[in-house]
């Protein structure tokens, strides 16, 4: 799903006020006690909403269709919940999503996107508020990157305040291709992803592969043409694949590189049958990155999975190229447990688990895993 956002009109207003009554009813009927003032708003809350449409505040996400998917209120002070700060800085109100889409990550997309949003207009911080009583929620916001900042009173309701610092640019942006082949040759972490990404070639034998992360190319080398006749490349870094491209354009015919950022960035791709992702997680919001990678996957298709497990130790060992410390502000540890449950949950199952040693303080976990579909049969009972 494309999406994309545009200042809602203040004639829209009675579109706004559906969208938080459909939310309303959703969390009464889950037993969840928040926005119930929505179902009937007092007259300070509605003059509240009819303030942030007539100071275009209000944002619509739509999807390739013009078909409404989200709303939410951005502004660029925030007294009421905040006080007075003098920093520049985004504050997110009412974001509700329609409610046949959940489960999608689209609430994670659309917070990618007001963060691309904000970084346009130079801004670096980001902020929300939650009840803390509504524990999922705040887990939610955490795994996002949000980190708590304290407690405001509103109304005589406290809420949890949630601050995310932006970074100004990917730092893949702007590490040399030469650095990154270096450096991960230097650690020995090259030599193991191609040899892991020539198991899965070998393997599978995939007629359509897609490697997410593709930097220079490395485990393409293994291609067997007369199996594999799509190749994906994907990679946020533009020199990375046209990198990719002078190593391999004149030994494999079928490659096509994708730049683009797979949090943000649809991918126009489906019916993969191996999906490499080594190394990647680290720098995304996981569930978001695999619901998109799983969307794509063929009815046999597999999901190769390689994230790192640090003991006491940096996330990016330390060698002479510098360019790759600015990695250490937006990589996380992936959670293994929850992506596995997560996975699971997208119907695929788990064929084998691995954990290769590097150092005595630093592993791969491989995680590989087959769409398992379930088919339906049709029976036809009318009278032949």
């Amino acid at each position: 799903m494309t999406l994309k956002i545009r200042e809602a009109f203040p004639y829209e207003i009675d579109i706004g006020f559906c969208l938080l009554r459909e939310a309303a009813i959703w969390l009464k009927n889950n037993a969840i006690d928040y926005w119930q003032e929505w179902l009937s708003p007092p007259i300070e809350y509605i003059e509240w909403i009819k303030q942030g449409f007539n100071n275009n505040e209000f944002y619509f996400v739509e999807n390739e269709n013009s078909e409404l998917v989200s709303m939410f209120r951005l502004q660029f002070e925030d007294e009421i919940f905040w006080g007075k700060r003098n920093d520049k800085s985004g504050y997110i109100h009412s974001l509700t999503t329609i409610r046949s889409l959940k489960g999608n990550q689209i609430g994670y997309s659309i917070l990618h996107m007001i963060e691309q949003f904000l970084i346009e207009k130079d801004i670096h911080l980001l902020r929300l508020d939650c009840p803390p009583d509504l524990a999922r929620l705040c887990r939610y916001y955490e795994d996002f990157g949000f980190v708590p900042q304290g407690m405001a009173t509103v109304m005589n309701t406290q809420y949890q305040l949630y601050e995310k610092k932006i970074p100004s640019k990917n730092p893949w942006i702007e590490i040399p291709y030469s650095d990154y082949e270096n450096h991960m040759t230097e650690v020995g972490q090259a030599q193991v992803l191609s040899s892991l990404t020539k198991y899965c070639l070998d393997k599978y034998l995939p007629e359509n592969f897609a490697l997410l992360g593709c930097a220079t190319g490395n485990g393409l080398e293994h291609i067997k043409c007369e199996f594999t006749k799509r190749i994906y490349t994907i990679d946020i870094n533009r020199n990375y694949l046209d990198r990719t491209n002078e190593n391999f354009a004149n030994k494999i015919n079928q490659i096509e590189t994708i730049h683009a950022d797979i949090q943000t960035d649809e991918l126009k791709i489906n019916d993969i049958d191996l999906f490499f992702v080594g190394l990647v997680l680290e720098y995304v919001e996981p569930k978001t990155t695999l619901k998109k990678i799983i969307d794509m996957l063929s009815n046999k298709g597999v999901l190769f999975i390689v994230i790192q497990k640090n003991r006491q130790t940096s996330f990016v060992t330390k060698t002479r190229y510098k360019s790759l410390e600015k990695l250490a502000d937006i990589s996380n540890e992936v959670n293994e447990n929850e992506i596995d449950a997560f996975i699971r949950s997208e119907n695929l199952v788990l064929v084998k688990r691995e954990e290769i040693y590097l150092t005595r303080n630093k592993s791969f976990i491989t995680l590989e895993y087959r769409v398992e579909r379930i088919k339906y049969e049709t029976l036809d009972l009318t009278n032949k």
